[in-house]
């Protein structure tokens, strides 16, 4: 593959601007079911566990193909890669409109839908930490990590102003389709904008001369790296953050005269904050260095809010709301540095897109967990497990995080050949 990039600014911009709000619509698109959770349940259509299930059928199979889309991400054009994602999301959000009513078509359908969607985050990464203008790489990586948050808030303000639950699907089909013929029509017209770099084999033959940076096996570069914890901290971390999803039944089945669409609204509280979690990321990062040692103490900050959380039904339901606001912005903040900053330190080995896929695997295997686990949790056992299963999850980060510090910041440092 012959590697591409903007040197035209105002071309990259609008590749990039196009390149957000695809990425923030596709991020709503696949909260279809969770936003609508309180409405189905209230309903009676489906249980918790059975709207869940249908939640992380689709996240079980994104986060495998994921594992997938890191690697094509890396190796052919990630602009057409988004164009599938964006037509198959399309196409599968009208399906799921008229076949609801079939329980079991319904989740083949959202899960061939996550299928389809294997390289959106990959393929955005790749744009932007290759691609776009050199200038506008790093303020990009903030913006595009506001994204999935925004997406999600943007999914359960929809879910809370719409008539019927679903035509959550309908607004998603119609929106994925007209963002796929713009993103179409920009790319096309801005090609003539890129600039191609040497190729992948003159890169081996500099390598092999020691011009340039080596090439690395890349079981290496995540076994020196320590790997394995980002991987952990992903995982966790997205469980955790799946609380955020479950604000508005919570605060529905615990506090009496709280209704489905006012429990729906106070979740954008929690959601909004989600949103703002990259940008106190962003401004961290001008202190710590160390991307391990920054989720260190962000996981930290999350403890104090996760035992507040534990009062759930003993105190007035706005001081949960806060906790878990102040929670969801600290987790939303780890990801910054998880799965994003430490995915660019790969990119000078051609490995960056692939590490961002299978971090964003283990991201979307704890939404998985979060949404088979925790509502099978909160059916059976009730609320106050299920809060106590998450902040036992956070303290289990913080030890991680502190454990892969050192390895991390030597890894940084190293020169490997």
């Amino acid at each position: 593959m012959i590697n591409r990039y903007f040197k035209d600014k105002r071309a990259s911009l609008l590749v990039l601007t196009i390149l957000m709000m695809s990425y923030s619509f596709l991020c709503m698109t696949k909260y279809c079911f969770s936003s609508a959770m309180v409405f189905i349940v209230d309903e009676g259509y489906m249980t918790k566990f059975e709207t869940g299930t249908i939640a992380a059928s689709f996240w079980a199979v994104y986060a495998i193909t994921q594992l997938f889309g890191g690697v094509l991400a890396d190796k052919f054009d990630p602009e057409k890669q988004i164009t599938v994602a964006l037509i198959s999301s399309g196409i599968i959000n009208l399906a799921i409109f008229f076949c609801y009513e079939n329980y079991i078509l319904t989740i083949v359908l959202w899960s061939l839908n996550a299928a389809l969607q294997f390289s959106g985050w990959p393929a955005s990464f790749k744009i932007i930490s290759t691609m776009a203008h050199e200038s506008q790489r790093s303020k990009a990586m903030v913006i595009v990590s506001m994204m999935s948050p925004a997406g999600v808030l943007a999914s359960y303000i929809i879910a809370a102003l719409v008539g019927r639950w679903q035509q959550n699907f309908i607004i998603s089909s119609a929106g994925s389709f007209a963002l796929a013929v713009v993103w179409m029509i920009v790319t096309k017209c801005t090609e003539k904008h890129l600039v191609s770099e040497e190729s992948l084999s003159d890169t081996k033959r500099k390598a092999d001369q020691n011009d340039g940076v080596p090439k690395i096996k890349f079981f290496r570069l995540a076994i020196s790296s320590g790997l394995i914890f980002l991987i952990l901290l992903s995982l966790i971390r997205s469980f955790v953050t799946q609380i955020q999803t479950l604000v508005p039944i919570m605060i529905n089945e615990t506090y009496e005269g709280v209704p489905p669409s006012f429990a729906t609204v106070l979740s954008w509280v929690v959601l909004l904050s989600s949103a703002l979690g990259p940008i106190l990321a962003g401004k961290i990062a001008k202190i710590f260095k160390n991307e391990m040692f920054a989720n260190a103490v962000l996981f930290s900050a999350m403890v104090p809010m996760g035992l507040i959380t534990l009062f759930l039904g003993r105190i007035n339901y706005w001081f949960i709301i806060v906790a878990t606001a102040l929670l969801v912005l600290f987790a939303t903040a780890t990801s910054y540095f998880t799965m994003t900053l430490s995915s660019v330190v790969f990119v000078k080995w051609g490995k960056g897109a692939t590490v961002a896929g299978i971090l964003n695997a283990a991201a979307a295997f704890g939404i998985v967990g979060a949404n088979f686990l925790l509502t099978l949790i909160a059916e059976k056992l009730g609320w106050g497990i299920t809060l106590i299963t998450i902040t036992a999850l956070i303290v289990i980060s913080v030890i991680l995080a502190f454990i892969g510090t050192p390895i991390w910041k030597k890894f940084k440092n190293l020169d490997l050949h």
